[in-house]
């Protein structure tokens, strides 16, 4: 991912150098341009050359959701009982919403293909969730 800072200084000539606090998580060339390297915080500092004033400007860079990646939802309901389901991140974050906003009887479908002729959907009940567990591939 890449994001372009731009400095406006006075006179228009002045240089300006740019750098990163941690270039492990983002990096930042001669022209302001910032690449993301990985998750984390960076502060891109903008310096005007041979004077003591600076410009900052925090990065924060997160791991898109990507909705092929994908994850097990492994959950625990209070009978004992383990459901799994093999899930898209979409699915995944839709669960997730879900299961922060409600409560009671409310049910979250899943669907399951259980062979290519086959295919079950799985209501499971907000009250009747002991515990979840997610694993991401």
């Amino acid at each position: 991912m890449h994001l372009k800072l731009e400095a406006t200084v006075t006179p228009d000539t002045a240089k300006v150098i740019w750098t990163s606090s941690d270039d492990s998580i983002a990096t930042v060339n001669p022209n302001g341009n910032v690449t993301a390297i990985r998750e984390g915080e960076a502060i891109i500092t903008a310096k005007i050359e041979n004077t003591d004033i600076v410009a900052t400007s925090t990065v924060i860079v997160k791991r898109l959701i990507n909705e092929q990646s994908s994850a097990v939802l492994s959950i625990t309901l209070v009978n004992g009982l383990t459901k799994e389901y093999d899930l898209s991140n979409k699915v995944l974050n839709d669960y997730l919403t879900w299961f922060e906003s409600t409560h009671g009887t409310s049910t979250f479908k899943f669907s399951k293909t259980i062979s290519p002729y086959k295919k079950v959907t799985e209501y499971i009940v907000h009250d009747k969730i002991a515990s979840f567990e997610i694993r991401e591939y």
